[in-house]
């Protein structure tokens, strides 16, 4: 009895297993994670991708110089039975040629098509495969081989991990949501100059996802691998319209490699409604995006800094499902849409074939069962926009004429993918409860500090109703500026008539919803 107490005591020291049946992240666990990057920039002239119907038509410009230097990285993650994951980024828009683009890597490695996630950062700045000039048919054919030779390398890199860890922060004041509530109360999603200059803008419909994501595969022999979860837009202003660059994202990813001595991977999260600038003049960033290299290196200051409290996580083997949907098509059909899920002990990433916005993404994060979790959107597949309901409802919404699906379908597309979430944790566990800060909070209303005077009409009113049922009252601040004050609460409203002075309390649209005591 003893002799087989001892054996199990050494099996506990040299394989880490807990009282709870799971595996330490602090201990060798069969889990090898292998690293590639190779340069996919163009050599010579071709087109950009990105900003469809504007003067920046892939069309009308072509290649001249390139910055930041485009990539494509690939990471392979196999667990003690030998079942392999391989991640794909590509420094690009699309992702429509995932099928051939995944059935290379296959045939390369031998890795299942559906264990394979194809993954585009969505930079608006590499080049537009989707155009069919000879010269881009070249490329094609040379970024094919790229990419299975990327995949090559990653398995050959494999190295045994020792931990992974996780960690995430807060990347303040880098996005802005590119949907605004405008005068008389109607809601756009446009761009200001195309409007006329006395519109007045009072803010974003909804507060941009900040969340910035990281899990750290630490590696025996080797550099750790770091992965990194934003949700942006890669489409940062102010670069040069012939310029290729990774935007961004390169920049990135070249601080926290050279800061943490690492290896890296950018995955762009729901970002399809989110801008890296804003439109309003009274906001500031803390990044100005008219450097996209300042707000890449913003980005990834945020990133190191988080860095110093990466936490181990239960390692277990990789638990896979890809599953096939049908979404509801605004013409009444349906579109097949591959959703990509895998975890690995407290982790997991899950991914979509559109551009999915930062609610539906958030929503899905937050209510994993996983303690972290990763949403990666144009994968294996698409690229379109997938609108939510609210903005069928506006009178401008390029996103909407944009998207295949039906109203509804990004909920749908969220749903199910929080089912899969569920059925590969387990009705066995209890849900990882998220660490504080993970879930964001609450919007807390604040002022601006200015009294305002309210100001008569010519009518003799104070107020007028406009657009989606607000009130509008125009005030003047102490200094002398007038500016228009939106509401939307029928009550509040009445009392503000029946007032001469006050300090109001402002949401994230620049609306009076309160007045400060």
């Amino acid at each position: 009895m003893k002799k087989v107490v001892s054996i199990l005591l050494v099996l506990v020291l040299l394989f880490g297993i807990t009282a709870c049946g799971k595996i330490s992240g602090r201990n060798k666990v069969g889990l090898s994670v292998g690293y590639a990057v190779l340069d996919i920039s163009p050599n010579i002239s071709l087109p950009l991708d990105g900003y469809a119907g504007t003067q920046w038509e892939p069309s009308k410009r072509w290649s001249q110089a390139v910055d930041c230097p485009l990539k494509a990285i690939a990471i392979a993650i196999t667990d003690a039975n030998d079942n392999t994951v391989m991640i794909v980024a590509l420094d690009m828009l699309t992702a429509f040629m995932a099928d051939a683009m995944r059935d290379a890597i296959r045939s390369e490695t031998g890795i299942p098509e559906e264990n394979i996630f194809f993954h585009c950062t969505h930079n608006h700045n590499g080049v537009a495969i989707r155009e069919t000039d000879v010269k881009v048919v070249t490329y094609i054919t040379e970024l094919t081989y790229n990419v299975r030779t990327a995949a090559k390398v990653a398995m050959q890199d494999r190295k045994p991990v020792t931990e992974v860890s996780t960690t995430f922060t807060r990347a303040e004041g880098c996005n802005t949501v590119r949907h605004y509530l405008v005068t008389d109360g109607e809601y756009l999603t446009s761009n200001k100059a195309k409007l006329a200059e006395d519109v007045t803008w009072y803010g974003h419909t909804t507060v941009a996802d900040d969340l910035l994501q990281m899990v750290k595969f630490t590696r025996e022999g080797g550099k750790d691998v770091v992965m990194m979860n934003y949700q942006g837009h890669l489409c940062a202003a102010n670069i040069p319209k012939t310029t290729a660059t990774s935007d961004y994202a390169g920049v990135m990813r070249n601080y926290v490699e050279a800061e943490l001595n690492c290896q890296s991977m950018f995955i762009q999260g729901g970002g399809g409604n989110l801008a890296t600038s804003t439109m309003l003049e009274e906001e500031t960033m803390r990044a100005s995006s008219s450097d996209y290299a300042q707000l890449g290196r913003t980005l990834g200051a945020d990133a190191v800094a988080a860095a110093a409290n990466f936490t181990p996580i239960a390692i277990e083997n990789i638990q896979h499902k890809e599953q096939m949907m049908l979404v509801d098509t605004k013409d009444g059909g349906k579109l097949k849409a591959y959703l990509n899920v895998f975890a690995i002990g407290d982790f997991a990433m899950v991914s979509a074939p559109f551009e999915i916005f930062d609610t539906n993404a958030m929503y899905v994060r937050e209510n994993s069962p996983y303690k972290m979790t990763f949403y990666a959107s144009c994968t294996n597949g698409a690229n379109q926009y997938l609108a939510t309901p609210e903005c069928f409802e506006w009178t401008t919404s390029y996103e909407v004429s944009g998207s295949p699906g039906a109203k509804g379908a990004a909920e749908a597309v969220q749903n199910e993918q929080l089912r899969i979430l569920d059925e590969l944790f387990g009705t066995e566990r209890t849900p990882t409860e998220k660490p504080e800060g993970y879930v964001r909070g609450e919007f807390v209303p604040v002022t601006d500090g200015h009294t305002y005077t309210i100001v008569q009409r010519e009518d003799g009113s104070v107020m007028k109703s406009v657009k989606n049922d607000f009130y509008q009252f125009t005030g003047i601040r102490e200094d002398g500026q007038q500016k228009l004050l939106l509401v939307k609460d029928t009550a509040l409203a009445e009392t503000i008539a029946g007032m001469e002075t006050a300090c109001f309390l402002f949401d994230h649209q620049n609306v009076v919803v309160g007045i400060e005591q």
